[in-house]
């Protein structure tokens, strides 16, 4: 069976107090890290091999208070306040992936369906975060010469995702060529 990382924490005395702070076994602060994703992790020694692997705070806080019943199939441990740096007690639960969603203010569910709704099939959300309107303005705005922090202030869209829209409209155009 595969080793739970969790499970090897907590067995060797790592805790997460009611507040969210994960404690080493001598009852000290771990310093850790956010990873890209925004959740805290430390890492500790495995029994395999005695490799270094990550434990999240939120995970062990699950563990803590659901024990094995996080690992059940479809079970995902869910932030109440969508905050992945709240992981208190009050704020850590278990459940299923509807669940998570659930936790999702109806507006903001909204939101993003309605961004899904409008990208063509094959085509991820975020892609489509930006009307055709948006995405054309910014490309006539290119194809002026105007310089990416004029764009940046002007349309409100990081320089990474202008120069994207801009090299993907390029792109697009040597394919039709």
């Amino acid at each position: 069976m595969e080793e739970r990382i969790e499970k090897v924490a907590y067995d060797r005395g790592y805790r997460v107090t009611n507040e969210g702070v994960l404690m080493n076994p001598e009852g000290k602060p771990l310093k850790g890290s956010l990873n890209h994703s925004g959740y805290f992790r430390a890492s500790i020694r495995s029994k395999k091999k005695g490799k270094k692997r990550p434990v999240f705070t939120h995970r062990l806080m699950a563990f803590q208070k659901f024990g094995d019943a996080m690992f059940e199939p479809g079970i995902q441990v869910r932030h109440l306040d969508r905050n992945s740096k709240n992981n208190s007690c009050d704020n850590i639960a278990i459940g299923t992936a509807r669940d998570n969603t659930m936790d999702v203010p109806a507006d903001i569910r909204s939101k993003s369906a309605s961004i899904a709704a409008r990208a063509p099939r094959g085509v991820s959300a975020k892609r489509r975060k930006y009307s055709d309107a948006e995405v054309a303005a910014v490309i006539k705005d290119w194809e002026a010469k105007v310089p990416y922090s004029t764009m940046v202030v002007k349309h409100g869209i990081p320089h990474g995702t202008i120069h994207y829209l801009v090299t993907d409209a390029k792109r697009k155009r040597l394919a039709d060529s």
